[in-house]
């Protein structure tokens, strides 16, 4: 009798260090994911950023051109 209780605390403790290995394998997995968003937010607020002033650029090329055809169309006259 006392060996069959000795067996289950054992496999009990089999299970008790099974479930910290999973649940610190789950820790470690929530923190990557979580590295990850972070550096995804990074890299889309850069985006953002980047497209921004590419917006910018290409209005101001626009206008750019507007005038060169202005130019163009005088010294054409």
């Amino acid at each position: 009798m006392l060996e069959r209780i000795t067996h289950a605390v054992e496999a009990i403790r089999d299970m008790n260090r099974q479930i910290a290995t999973a649940a610190e394998e789950q820790t470690s997995v929530a923190e990557d994911i979580s590295r990850n968003l972070t550096e995804i937010t990074s890299i889309a607020s850069t985006n953002l950023d980047n497209m921004q002033r590419t917006e910018a650029a290409s209005l101001n090329l626009h206008g750019l051109s507007g005038q060169l055809n202005e130019v163009t169309a005088r010294l054409s006259a």
